[in-house]
């Protein structure tokens, strides 16, 4: 029996919600296993299945949008990368303290790099402190490992449903900084990057241009996940999907993509726990 949700969605993807339950659209029951002490372990589920679904738009304009889940913490890692040393930080992004992971280093070009063991169509971060660069004159690209896995591919111009890290003489900002595609075929795991673990799917935020006294952003918490997303749906349009079965085992919550924001943007999904 899947469950049947309607809900308003004002928002473009998780905004400044990572980490927390807050604004998904479903998130499986928590199981609780008892153990001898009597005090028992919470276990939170993963593993959905979307059956059907309607997002229905009212931006006022033809945007971009989407449905899908997010997967859950235990498939993926973050941290800086210099082309030599990866410097982990996985448990600050994955948690709700403040400004607690840097997406670079102070002073360098070092990269913020996302390990998934599968791929992923969307990353969201809340950014606490913005990045700091005389100037303004900082550069950002968004990449990806190639097939082979020993190098990097830019993301391609058009790929994406939304960029918000793709920069050019600009800082990254606080808020909500979010980015969405279809994840491309020639995306490879890491095979012999210098530094980084191999078996992983690499995207990357890059750095150019820093020099003294610039400073990296902080991010609060982050996430990431999968969705299938499609471009000009009409004012008042909708996009949907009639008893289709898109599964995910690694999808802990159910999430929704607007490119553009309104109070009036609707979701509807039947979705079920599949293991």
């Amino acid at each position: 029996m899947a469950n049947q949700i309607t809900a308003g969605y004002p928002r473009i993807l998780r905004s400044t919600l990572q980490q927390t339950n807050e604004g998904l659209i479903y998130v499986p029951p928590t199981l609780q296993i008892p153990n001898t002490a009597g005090t028992g372990q919470s276990a939170h589920r993963h593993g959905l299945r979307i059956q059907s679904f309607e997002l229905h738009n009212r931006a006022a304009a033809a945007i971009s949008v989407g449905i899908g889940f997010r997967i859950a913490n235990k498939f993926w890692r973050v941290g800086t990368y210099d082309g030599t040393t990866f410097t982990e930080d996985t448990a600050d992004a994955q948690d709700i303290g403040a400004g607690d992971f840097a997406l670079g280093v102070d002073e360098t070009t070092d990269s913020f790099v996302v390990l998934s063991t599968i791929k992923h169509s969307w990353v969201s971060i809340n950014v606490g402190t913005a990045e700091v660069d005389a100037g303004a004159a900082v550069d950002h690209t968004v990449e990806y490992t190639n097939f082979a896995g020993t190098g990097w591919t830019v993301v391609g111009t058009g790929a994406s449903y939304a960029d918000q890290f793709t920069l050019t003489n600009t800082v990254i900002d606080t808020g909500a900084r979010e980015f969405v595609w279809a994840p491309p075929d020639n995306w490879g795991k890491i095979t012999g990057l210098t530094g980084l673990p191999n078996g992983y799917y690499g995207w990357r935020i890059t750095t150019a241009q820093n020099g003294a006294g610039d400073t990296a952003a902080l991010g609060n918490a982050m996430e990431i996940g999968y969705m299938l997303p499609v471009e000009a749906v009409a004012d008042n349009g909708t996009y949907e999907g009639e008893d289709i079965n898109f599964w995910m085992p690694e999808a802990d919550a159910v999430v929704a993509f607007f490119s553009t924001a309104n109070a009036g943007n609707r979701v509807y999904v039947e979705v079920s726990v599949a293991g």
